[in-house]
């Protein structure tokens, strides 16, 4: 499978896209329910006729509920290192350890890359992995680490061996 290379700062701008269209669709999505349905109780009393129907709209009932995504918090084991892309030695994270990493036995600096999402705002946090092992399958993505990505994450550039 070819490795995908990637931008770190492409990975913030596509999650705030993301949640910015799922709470756009859940919008429409609610809208389109509410056009559907008019009333959300209809209901006779006792005694009255069968024409005689009695409606509680949908506003009445339920009142304005506001539905969207809120936070969407996760995290995702990575490893911090260098590799050459372009002709240039580049600081990357990548989404697992690569083949000749674990044939030759070099020690894998395994970290957890902790992802919260809002719609104002992508925060990220590098802590130490939970487990010291990457998975070995998998999607082979590599994100290229730049200067302020690197003291976003409070890296200071000699975390990794050459």
């Amino acid at each position: 499978m070819k490795t995908r290379v990637f931008r770190f700062g492409q990975l913030t701008g596509a999650l705030a896209d993301m949640v910015a269209a799922t709470n756009t669709r859940i919008e429409s999505q609610s809208a389109e329910l509410a056009n559907d349905y008019d009333s959300a109780l209809v209901y006779r009393l006792d005694g009255e006729d069968a024409a005689a129907l009695r409606c509680i709209s949908r506003d009445a009932l339920y009142g304005s509920v506001v539905v969207g995504l809120r936070e969407l918090s996760f995290s995702v084991a990575c490893c911090l290192g260098t590799r050459v892309i372009d002709g240039r030695r580049l600081d990357v994270l990548q989404l697992r350890a690569p083949a000749w990493w674990r044939r030759i036995g070099r020690q894998i600096d395994c970290r957890e890359l902790q992802i919260s999402v809002s719609p104002s705002h992508v925060s990220m946090r590098l802590m130490s992995a939970s487990k010291e092992r990457l998975p070995t399958s998998g999607l082979a993505c590599v994100f290229v680490l730049s200067a302020e990505d690197l003291l976003a994450l409070g890296l200071n550039g000699d975390h990794v061996q050459a």
